[in-house]
């Protein structure tokens, strides 16, 4: 009887490790189901696009069952793990619970974000790590143009023309600079916001943007400075 091997996450680690087997196990030796809370795969580094855009949102992504054509594709969450009886927990998107037997687990699960305590953030924020996400944060940026358009006291326009990104990291950087452009590009349609231009600000607990390569690079942004608050991208009218 062929072995079951069960992949459980769907993002980087787990296609790439169902893909690679596909490749070198001999036909009828094994069979390899993927577990995952989505049918596709997302290319993270490519959602400030999807978030401005610039990238339709069918070009971030990978179906999987599109690209793993021998391999058992269930959607579903992981809830559990007998390893002791070698079977995963799983519940399915409609809810039902089920138990997959295995011969060899391959753990790809991935990280969990991780919300500062920042105080207002998680109560007021909007995430950036979903597909869903990147285009709820561009549907705010443009519902805080309509709403700032229809005020006549710019005073109470300012606050819905202000934006703000907590961390400056590379989705933080890349994220703010998407969205800004974006804005640049449709603001001339509302002539108040126009005149009273946006203010976009990254705050981060470091004193620089972009930490992981090295200082020179990550401090040579012209249009960012450092304060004790965070940095300010500048304004744009």
């Amino acid at each position: 009887m062929a072995w079951h091997v069960v992949i459980a996450g769907g993002g980087f680690g787990g296609f790439y490790a169902a893909r690679r087997l596909e490749q070198v196990l001999p036909q009828q030796s094994a069979r390899v189901t993927l577990v995952s809370s989505d049918n596709f795969l997302l290319y993270t580094p490519l959602l400030p696009g999807a978030a401005a855009g610039t990238l339709e949102p069918r070009h971030v992504v990978i179906p999987l069952r599109e690209e793993l054509h021998q391999t058992d594709t269930v959607l579903g969450r992981v809830t559990g793990l007998d390893a002791g009886g070698s079977t995963l927990e799983v519940q399915s998107v409609e809810g039902r619970n089920e138990r997959l037997a295995y011969d060899q687990l391959v753990l790809a699960l991935g990280s969990i974000s991780r919300v500062p305590p920042v105080p207002g953030l998680a109560e007021h924020g909007l995430g950036f790590k979903t597909l869903a996400e990147a285009i709820a944060l561009r549907n705010r940026a443009l519902l805080n143009l309509e709403i700032a358009e229809s005020l006549e006291d710019p005073e109470a326009r300012r606050s819905f023309l202000s934006f703000v990104f907590i961390g400056a990291g590379y989705a933080g950087v890349e994220g703010i600079a998407e969205l800004q452009d974006y804005v640049a590009d449709v603001i001339d349609r509302y002539p108040r916001c126009r005149i009273d231009g946006t203010r976009w600000l990254i705050a981060d607990a470091d004193d620089r943007i972009m930490h992981s390569p090295p200082r020179r690079i990550g401090s040579r942004s012209p249009r960012a400075r450092s304060s004790p608050r965070g940095s300010s991208a500048g304004r744009r009218g």
